[in-house]
């Protein structure tokens, strides 16, 4: 077995004078060629066991080299009779066989598709030639499918949480807190525009208007939010959260964490509140955005007093002209 590399190649080059190339790859049966050839290779006599099948056997050294010739020329002689698209059939019914998670064994899809096992052989290997499979272990080996994960696109994909978060304010949320008059609106997307430093802005801002009975003059409430995905997440959002009661009455950190990381996210979400409730900053988990029957409260936000010019000084700096024009006629 120690020449068997040498043996290989001469059995090749006996192979291609003979013009009797057989591609054997990983199948476990390899069926005859024809014209029948001898049980040991003319220039080595290695004696490796061959196929059996018909009327001779072949040496294993000839048929592995020849097999390797074959697939370095990502050619199949298995599918040679085949027309084009009877392969691509094959391959589709192939491929509609394999769950789109896990493996599943070969023996397992040789029963489903049925024919031909030699067949299935060469077009699972161009499959997994191709890069559509890669194959797998258990008994009679075993396939899986290759899931290329899409790339993230380039912008912040916590922005993608911001408009059904402020639909769940607007609806849900004001509902639960009994607003009356209130306006809301996303202030984190205003590019370069100067708003007031670092962490001055938060990413939603809801402003509650109220008028009492015994209480002279009109009210407002500027309640901020900030948003956060669960990854790398640290008390550095607690803060972020705490610059912006400077000018809100209450400010609360909203974290997504789907119900797949619940468990995993556990023990942050904790420390996290510890530090919110030190602060007076709210905490809310969430599992999905516009479904408030996720949002869990871990702490509610402690009520700050403002000076009155920090709070003009943010609705002139965070809020668009048309959220200030609807302050401006509530007031009059």
């Amino acid at each position: 077995m120690s020449d068997r590399s040498s043996a290989e190649q001469v059995g090749l080059d006996w192979l291609q004078r003979q013009n009797v190339l057989r591609a054997a790859c990983d199948h476990p049966r390899m069926a005859p060629v024809s014209p029948p050839t001898v049980v040991q290779c003319p220039a080595t006599g290695c004696g490796l066991e061959g196929a059996e099948d018909g009327p001779g056997r072949y040496p294993a050294c000839a048929i592995l080299a020849a097999a390797q010739l074959e697939s370095n020329r990502g050619i199949h002689m298995e599918l040679r009779d085949l027309k084009p698209e009877e392969v691509t059939e094959y391959k589709r019914r192939l491929l509609a066989a394999i769950p789109p998670t896990g493996s599943i064994g070969n023996i397992s899809l040789l029963r489903e598709l049925g024919g031909d096992d030699d067949i299935y052989w060469a077009v699972r290997d161009e499959l997994i030639r191709d890069g559509a499979l890669e194959a797998g272990r258990g008994r009679g080996g075993s396939v899986r499918r290759i899931t290329v994960k899409a790339a993230a696109p380039p912008a912040d994909r916590e922005a993608d949480l911001y408009g059904p978060i402020l639909a769940t304010l607007k609806k849900d949320w004001a509902q639960d807190y009994r607003y009356g008059d209130f306006d809301a609106e996303i202030t984190a997307r205003q590019g370069r525009r100067e708003t007031g430093g670092r962490w001055s802005r938060p990413d939603i801002t809801l402003i509650t208007f109220d008028a009492f009975r015994y209480v002279p003059g009109k009210h407002l409430d500027v309640i901020t939010f900030e948003v956060k995905r669960h990854e790398g997440i640290d008390v550095t959002a607690v803060y972020e959260s705490l610059a912006h009661r400077r000018a809100a009455h209450y400010s609360y950190l909203l974290i997504h964490v789907p119900a797949r990381e619940a468990e995993a996210s556990a023990a942050t979400i904790e420390e996290l509140s510890h530090e919110a409730e030190e602060h007076g900053v709210g905490l809310v988990a969430f599992g999905a955005p516009d479904d408030y029957r996720t949002w869990e409260f871990h702490e509610e936000a402690d009520r700050n007093d403002p000076d009155p010019a920090d709070i003009n000084e943010f609705i002139d700096d965070q809020l668009t002209d048309g959220f200030k024009d609807r302050i401006t006629r509530w007031l009059r």
